[in-house]
């Protein structure tokens, strides 16, 4: 990512058993959000990171994202 520019990703929990089906939630998600909201790509993730505040990690998060798209 440069000069600024932000990109929208989703973490999906999921118990890697059912593959979720992205293109009906990015439609399903159209119907509440702004188009530049909308998520361009879903990360499928096992648990979601907290802090010992029970807060999530975004930067762990980010993290995870930018290793599985490079």
């Amino acid at each position: 990512m440069g000069s600024g520019e932000e990109k929208n990703y989703a973490a999906l929990v999921t118990n890697g058993s059912v593959k979720p089906e992205t293109e009906k939630l990015k439609k399903w998600l159209k119907n509440f959000l702004l188009s530049f909201k909308i998520p361009i790509g879903f990360i499928e993730i096992e648990k979601m990171y907290r802090n010992v505040m029970g807060k999530i990690t975004k930067n762990k998060l980010r993290e995870i994202i930018l290793k599985r798209n490079t």
